[in-house]
């Protein structure tokens, strides 16, 4: 398991270069065959992945040998490059006059006459249905409206009719966006990062360090010196300088020089950490233990602690509402819809009732307010 980190990060090392390797061939590929016929990433899309998951293989790799945890990190970088690469790979259409194939995210490839498209969701990020499945274009792709153009033009040759606009047919958002499950997703990690915040406060207020994972040593202290209201002080022993946070928070405590006359007291700490969460004398009074650390991290963090918990509260409140407000727009006015999507985001919205019947306001009535239109 200690080698676990090393092995991923060459694995996701190797994968990128494996990656880029077909990136680039397939580039040349689609340059010699044209882009006429073709849907495609552009291939920044590629190249972005290529950088990006080079550094991050290299930072995985350095780090897993330094025998730091962040390796793991830089490889899930890493694999995110990876899956920008294998989209500029996968997602292909080619078509000609009677219908197309496409590639799916898999390396799945499916073949359609534009007679059978079933229909079409979007505009610009586009949901094509067909086969009882549904194909995804990204606004980015290059060709795509030619493509469009093309699958309208002879599905209309064929049925005498324009081709169909249809809803996703599995949408959160109740058709009221383009990318619903985008914005859902959206959504949900805002609210994951409120409840995760609220959830560390919380458990940072309330969580009494755990003996059993204290490393502790004896030694006396030579000098003692407060700056920026915590206590350092200078052991004689190899382990160094010793530093008590929140040293004016404690009741009770001595001077600094108390701890300097010669006596040998027992520190705790974290491994490698020299943040004292237990001081105790030769006698056994007891200086400073986990449960008087928390409290005076309490007395120094409760009334920021009550801000975060309030605000990211309100920020998971808001978070809910801006769902409630995009599965049921024609619910609430412009104005509330506004403070979550810009004007023309929102898609298939019926105007409120209260908003239809209002009468509009005479003219003097702006006059005898003080307030005039331009």
């Amino acid at each position: 398991m200690e080698r676990l980190p090393l092995y991923a990060a060459l694995f996701v090392s190797a994968l990128t270069a494996a990656l880029a390797v077909a990136c680039i061939v397939a580039r040349v590929r689609r340059n010699r065959e044209g882009y006429a016929h073709l849907v495609c990433l552009p291939f920044r899309f590629a190249l972005i992945g290529m950088l990006a998951g080079a550094g991050f293989g290299a930072a995985a790799i350095v780090s897993a040998l330094q025998g730091e945890t962040a390796s793991l990190g830089f490889s899930a970088f890493t694999i995110v490059c990876c899956l920008l690469m294998n989209a500029y790979l996968s997602k292909l259409v080619r078509y000609d006059r009677k219908g197309f194939t496409c590639r799916s995210f898999f390396g799945v490839t499916r073949a359609c006459a534009f007679r059978d498209v079933e229909g079409v969701h979007g505009e610009n990020n586009v949901h094509i249905y067909f086969q009882g499945r549904s194909y995804f274009l990204d606004e980015a792709s290059a060709g795509l409206p030619a493509f469009l153009s093309a699958m309208r033009s002879a599905y209309k040759r064929a049925h005498g009719r324009a081709l169909p606009k249809v809803r996703l047919r599995r949408d959160p958002m109740n058709g009221h966006l383009e990318e619903p499950w985008l914005y859902l997703g959206i959504w949900l990690l805002l609210m994951a990062i409120c409840v995760g915040v609220i959830a560390m406060t919380v458990y940072l207020l309330l969580h009494v360090p755990p003996m059993e994972k204290l490393q502790t040593v004896q030694t006396a202290f030579r000098a003692g010196e407060v700056k920026s209201e915590e206590l350092y002080l200078a052991a004689d022993s190899p382990e160094g300088t010793y530093c008590l946070e929140r040293y004016d928070r404690y009741e009770n405590l001595p001077e600094p020089s108390f701890f300097c006359s010669g006596e040998t007291f027992t520190v705790g700490t974290y491994p490698d950490s020299r943040d004292i969460l237990l001081l105790v004398g030769e006698d056994g009074t007891e200086y400073v233990t986990p449960e008087l650390w928390l409290r005076a991290y309490q007395k120094e963090s409760l009334v920021p602690s009550v801000f975060i918990v309030l605000f990211f509260a309100l920020g998971f409140a808001f978070e809910c509402f801006g769902i409630a407000v995009t599965r049921r727009p024609e619910r609430y006015s412009p104005r509330i819809r506004r403070l979550f999507y810009q004007d023309g985001m929102l898609i298939n919205v019926d105007e409120p009732e209260s908003s239809k019947n209002t009468p509009p306001r005479s003219a003097d009535h702006n006059h005898r307010k003080g307030r005039y239109r331009l």
